[in-house]
């Protein structure tokens, strides 16, 4: 109940000031937070440009060797694959595949696989070489 009876003066001009006294103790620790705030974002983002950097650097060593890699996989690798990819194709349209196979080419996609390459040209047969004609001599 002492809280509803009214102050006198000099009380409530003591609770001023001594509200005054708080409120300037939270303007300087909200200054110091925002200070504190901006020198750690600072950092952050000094850090993360700094990463940014080493890593574009990196990224540029390694891309030649990653073009190496990648041109050796297209010629090598990849013909391999594709051709094992249509041979299976081809044995599950052959009739000594069972169901079982052409359950899983199914449950994988490879039933319709399209990027098979087609076969080796055939050589068109060679024309056996027949001996020229000679005209008939003038006389």
């Amino acid at each position: 109940m002492e809280e509803l009876e009214p102050k006198t003066v000099s009380e409530a001009k003591s609770s001023q000031g001594d509200l005054a006294g708080q409120i300037e103790s939270l303007r300087q620790m909200l200054t110091s937070v925002l200070v504190l705030v901006i020198v750690i974002s600072g950092t952050l983002n000094i850090y993360l440009w700094r990463q940014v950097r080493y890593t574009r650097a990196d990224l540029a060593a390694f891309r030649g060797q990653a073009s190496a890699l990648v041109g050796e996989f297209e010629q090598k690798s990849a013909p391999m694959m594709k051709e094992f990819f249509a041979r299976l194709v081809e044995f599950d349209r052959s009739p000594r595949a069972d169901e079982a196979f052409h359950a899983i080419m199914k449950k994988y996609g490879l039933s319709n696989f399209t990027n098979a390459p087609s076969a080796p040209p055939a050589q068109a047969p060679v024309a056996p070489a027949t001996t020229p004609v000679q005209a008939p001599a003038k006389k």
